[in-house]
């Protein structure tokens, strides 16, 4: 897996060692299992407080590493998804979380610091109930050939299935992979072992080695898989568990220093050596050289003995019940500040999101030198309202809250000459258009009270024909940070609005919101005059949130403009307001670019829109 991950054009298969190490786990894990129950002393409880001394203490290096690292060096949004990677693997829910998001082969997904914990979630799902499925074989008195034929049977039929209808599935499902577990667990238990070895079994033990190694570099990630290309090399590490203890050469080479050292680090190296690649890349954001892999393998394996020497090993000869208890609660508090860190957004007040933004501000959001504010100032004064012949140019009154900056930014003079208008925009941050509706009444800097009758005084003064309503109406439905909105309190709004004798009455809907910052999404993903989007990474209530406002819009009997309709398609949203060259369309996960702006404005209003 680490060859994998840091070359993994030289072998393209290396993914294998997953399969592989299933194959180990089920065969000692059973073998362990297998023996106190034939002594009538295996304990579910010393089981499982064994798996935690096992598994704990190292796990819990790696994630609390990658969180105190991202602290320092992630924007929101890839900090908000580690967390959110953090609290699955301290649940072992890694593959389920996964499954949700995309395939482990897809460019997002490989960027997650904790990707790889889904083979460590798989294994002890196995674990959480094969204990118990044998403790059942031995009192009922099954024979456990015919159990053990059954479940594996059943498993890889499963796996087989999906592995042609729905790959991401047979690749993170518990159930596609428990048969690699099973044919170790089988071996160990059911196969007799040859004390003699004869040159048959030195012919097996050769195509078994050779087996492994064509399936790293045979299979790739477009094989259909598992399913039967799974079997080789699952197979191959079967026979050779089988048949190599009692061979002279073969065993050996297993029980050589070189060998067994790697097997003594392998579970520390298997945590780490993919947190590295993956924060190298999201914090470098090049591609990565030979030299550089090399160095990676190089600390990963520093980092992985060290780990073992003065973590682990100590660890798991601590025998007593209070250490595994311990362990335990510090995985459900780490659990817990990763899944804190996920719902607060990536935890935005860290000054290394304050500093992107400075800088995605200063490099994208600069105005044009001919844009001029139609911002109402504090004296009612605006520069847009000029023209007294309203016939020809309607005032049009664009209200909301900060996402209204992704109308206004867009109205720049020939835009506005194009449109034939005189707007006029009243926005503040997280005060939508809606009369009796605080968002934050905790804040009452935000003054959205205030807000609104400034609003509503605008328009008894200025008279405009057309008002266009706009907020990012998911964030207040959602509640979460906001007070829940009830839709109910636009409806007043409306009423207030046309009671003043707005012959029109626009509806902005729900505008694209990303995980993490559009500058960083687009940058990833963006390739010039061939890739201009991606459903990466976009909040998933957008379109629900959207749909909502739209059949508000039709019951209330006004106009509804959806950005969803113009920035999004069936390949995701829009990444840049050029193809053939990055600008961001947004400069954080929702406010808009002032091109960002020029181009919505453009593709979805025109001079008919307002009349």
């Amino acid at each position: 897996m680490v060859l994998f991950h840091t070359f993994p054009n030289v072998f393209p298969g290396g993914f294998v060692g997953v399969d592989v190490f299933f194959v180990i786990s089920g065969y000692l894990i059973t073998n362990i299992i297998k023996k106190n129950l034939e002594k009538n002393s295996f304990s579910l409880i010393e089981f499982y407080a064994g798996r935690i001394r096992r598994l704990f203490p190292a796990l819990l290096f790696t994630m609390a590493g990658c969180f105190i690292f991202g602290w320092f060096t992630l924007g929101f949004g890839d900090y908000g998804l580690l967390g959110k990677d953090i609290a699955a693997g301290a649940g072992f829910i890694s593959n389920f979380v996964l499954l949700n998001e995309a395939g482990y082969f897809d460019r997002a997904a490989i960027e997650k610091p904790l990707l790889h914990l889904w083979s460590l979630a798989i294994e002890e799902q196995f674990y959480l109930i094969w204990p118990l499925t044998l403790l059942l074989i031995f009192r009922l008195k099954l024979k456990l050939d015919l159990c053990f034929s059954f479940l594996l049977l059943l498993s890889f039929s499963y796996s087989l299935y999906w592995s042609h209808h729905d790959t991401n599935l047979a690749y993170l499902s518990p159930f596609t992979r428990f048969w690699e577990l099973l044919i170790g667990a089988y071996v160990g238990l059911l196969i007799s072992k040859d004390h003699q070895p004869t040159r048959a079994q030195n012919l097996i033990l050769a195509c078994s080695f050779m087996g492994i190694v064509l399936s790293i570099l045979l299979i790739s990630k477009n094989s259909i898989f598992p399913g039967w290309w799974a079997a080789i090399p699952t197979v191959s590490t079967a026979l050779i568990l089988k048949y190599s203890p009692n061979s002279g050469f073969y065993s050996r080479l297993l029980s050589g220093r070189p060998i067994v050292g790697l097997g003594l680090i392998s579970y520390p190296l298997y945590l780490v050596h993919w947190p590295i690649v993956s924060l190298w890349d999201l914090t470098a954001l090049e591609q990565r050289n030979v030299l550089t892999s090399i160095t990676i393998i190089f600390i990963s394996v520093i980092a992985a003995t060290g780990i073992f020497f003065l973590i682990e090993k100590p660890i798991r000869a601590r025998r007593s019940g209070t250490y595994s208890l311990f362990l335990l609660a510090l995985m459900i508090i780490v659990g817990y500040v990763g899944y804190n860190a996920h719902k607060r957004d990536g935890l935005p007040f860290r000054p290394i999101v304050e500093n992107q933004l400075q800088s995605n501000i200063k490099n994208y959001i600069a105005a044009p030198s001919n844009f001029i504010s139609c911002q109402i100032q504090v004296d009612n004064h605006t520069p847009c309202v000029t023209d007294s012949n309203l016939d020809e140019k309607p005032v049009v009154f664009f209200w909301g809250d900060s996402t209204t900056a992704n109308i206004s930014y867009g109205l720049v003079p020939e835009v506005i000459n194009e449109l034939s208008i005189q707007p006029l925009v009243l926005m503040r941050a997280a005060c939508p258009p809606i009369i009796n509706y605080e968002s934050k009444p905790t804040q009452p800097l935000l003054a959205c009270a205030q807000f609104i009758s400034q609003g509503l005084a605008a328009i008894d003064r200025f008279k405009p024909r057309v008002v266009v309503l706009s907020a990012s109406w998911g964030g207040y439905l959602n509640g979460g940070e906001f007070k829940k909105l009830d839709l109910k309190q636009l409806s007043l709004t409306i009423d207030q609005i046309k009671e003043r004798g707005v012959s029109k009455i626009i509806l902005v809907g729900q505008f694209p919101i990303t995980e993490m910052s559009q500058v960083q999404w687009g940058a990833r993903r963006f390739i010039p005059n061939e890739i201009n989007y991606s459903s990466q990474y976009i909040k998933k209530w957008i379109t629900k949130a959207d749909e909502l406002m739209r059949d508000f819009s039709k019951n209330h009997s006004i106009e509804f403009i959806s950005p969803l309709d113009y920035l999004c398609n069936r390949q995701g949203c829009q990444l840049s307001a050029d193809s053939g060259k990055f600008i961001p369309m947004a400069y954080d996960s929702l406010h808009m670019t002032y091109p960002g702006a020029k181009f919505f404005v453009e593709k979805s209003m025109s001079a008919s829109t307002f009349r």
